[in-house]
């Protein structure tokens, strides 16, 4: 008895075998579409590199909004060939750096918007794999309103330690949730405060 082939010429595992690799073709296109979807929507800058040359070869719409310039000014170009990341990657070496470490983060530095303002962000770079590729991708958060905030705050706890110093009355500051221990004592208060609990969260006054 003879069996024939089927119609097409394909056979059960051969059929089996092209089934899997659309499978696996749809959900590296599904994983694609993902990734990219993340990366057009992500509320920090990203750039992504060749790991071997510098060049950039993707740049989200946030860090082409950020800084004001067009996508083609980034694209194409060596990432030490971009002017204002020069505080960041000035020149070869610099990226040499960024190719040996595989991480690096700098937590404060300067980057020049298109029409001259200076932003202050936070430089974050990681190398990995993409179909068997390495890149360099980094994330550049803006940081400006956090840096001004904590200036605001340095200067507001300077000015407050300059008026409790020149204070013509002994003070101590204490906190209930210490229980009463005095953590800011004038030298005008001859008393050792040490442990308060009756006077609860406020000022301790004492004249001279």
């Amino acid at each position: 008895m003879t069996t024939n082939p089927p119609a097409n010429g394909m056979n059960a595992e051969s059929s089996n075998s092209v089934s899997g690799r659309d499978h696996a073709d749809e959900d590296l296109a599904d994983s694609e579409l993902r990734y990219r979807r993340l990366f057009e929507s992500a509320k920090d800058g990203i750039l992504i590199l060749n790991a071997e040359t510098g060049m950039v070869v993707d740049v989200n719409p946030f860090l082409v909004e950020l800084l004001g310039f067009s996508r083609e000014a980034f694209c194409g170009k060596k990432i030490w060939e971009l002017g204002f990341i020069k505080d960041i990657v000035a020149n070869q070496a610099n990226f040499a750096e960024l190719q040996r470490q595989e991480y690096i983060r700098y937590e404060d530095k300067p980057l020049s918007t298109a029409d001259g303002r200076r932003i202050d962000v936070e430089f974050v770079s990681n190398v990995y794999l993409v179909n068997r590729h390495k890149v360099i991708q980094c994330n550049i958060r803006d940081i400006t309103e956090r840096k001004r905030a904590d200036e605001k705050m340095r200067a507001s706890e300077a000015e407050f330690r300059a008026m409790f110093e020149m204070a013509s009355i002994g003070m101590a500051q204490v906190d209930r949730c210490r229980r009463g221990r005095g953590f800011l004592c004038h030298d005008r208060l001859h008393v050792h405060v040490d442990r308060i609990p009756s006077y609860g969260c406020g000022w301790l006054r004492a004249i001279e």
